[in-house]
């Protein structure tokens, strides 16, 4: 999980929690904590409603186990907000995150840090859920393609971003950005929101620097850079994400392997668009690849 390799640390997490429950029994605090750790997993690999599921059974166990005021149970409990708001639960996030908040007060301190963290986490969700609400008003009133609702939900992304939650912060700017690509050059709304991606991919290059989820970032700015016409800026962007990417491949879930199509057509497009010297030799180089890829993924045996 560490290393960036989550679709492998997922398979034997999975492998794990039967066995502790088996050998440990359920209750065990060992089993609790494979339970904590798999739900982590799910949440990576976007299975939210798995991982809700995992930490609402690993609070009521700490609670039974523990005790209601035991550091391990409120521990639980902030988990278990956290995944509220993952899976769009936003207001059983902002009940628990209260609740949270009251206990570590009363079982730590107010000056304890996990009470700190615990404060910080609740303006977090209160302001998470405001921008939230506002988004989804605009949405209803303006409709998705609306400046004023991309705006809302770019505010979205970016307290996402600021809490380190980039997966999500990166997810809504690569949703958001196409949307925006018709606005003049130089615009500084799309400079702003292209810039939050490119903290995305900055953010990913210091935790994991060699994951292929940071190829991939890396690959969506030159996209997003592709779309405004700013080839020069793109090509390395998306030559390096897509060769990241490729020397990467063996870590790349089957979920994930469309991405790695997704890098390829990027670069037939800037080829294709651009009008430099090479550009037609390397259009058709990358077509190539691109077609191998199409043809094998077509003959891939279907699960």
């Amino acid at each position: 999980h560490d290393a960036g390799r989550r679709d492998e640390a997922l398979i034997l997490r999975e492998q794990v929690l039967p066995l502790s429950r088996k050998v440990n029994g359920p209750e065990h605090p060992d089993t609790l904590l494979a339970m904590s750790n798999l739900a982590l997993s799910y949440h990576d690999a976007g299975r939210r409603d798995e991982a809700l599921k995992l930490q609402e059974q690993v609070l009521a166990l700490r609670r039974m186990v523990n005790g209601p005021e035991h550091p391990d149970t409120l521990l639980a409990m902030y988990n278990l907000a956290m995944a509220y708001y993952d899976a769009g639960c936003s207001d059983e996030a902002l009940k628990m995150s209260e609740q949270v908040l009251t206990l570590f007060r009363k079982v730590l301190g107010p000056e304890h840090p996990d009470t700190r963290k615990a404060m910080m986490y609740l303006e977090f969700t209160q302001q998470l859920t405001a921008a939230d609400q506002l988004f989804h008003q605009r949405l209803k009133e303006l409709g998705p393609q609306h400046i004023g609702t991309l705006l809302a939900r770019r505010d979205l992304a970016q307290r996402y971003l600021w809490a380190g939650q980039i997966n999500q912060a990166e997810q809504m700017l690569c949703e958001i950005l196409p949307a925006m690509s018709n606005r003049p050059s130089g615009d500084e709304i799309l400079v702003y929101t292209t810039n939050l991606l490119g903290q995305c991919l900055k953010k990913r290059k210091g935790v994991q620097p060699d994951a292929w989820t940071t190829f991939l970032c890396q690959s969506r700015l030159g996209g997003a850079y592709l779309d405004q016409k700013q080839y020069d800026k793109a090509e390395p962007l998306l030559i390096h994400g897509y060769e990241g990417m490729k020397q990467r491949e063996a870590d790349i879930s089957e979920q994930g392997k469309p991405r790695l199509t997704e890098a390829l057509e990027r670069l037939v497009t800037l080829y294709e668009q651009r009008n430099a010297e090479g550009d037609a030799a390397n259009a058709v180089k990358y077509k190539k690849l691109l077609e191998a890829r199409q043809q094998e993924s077509q003959i891939q045996p279907q699960h």
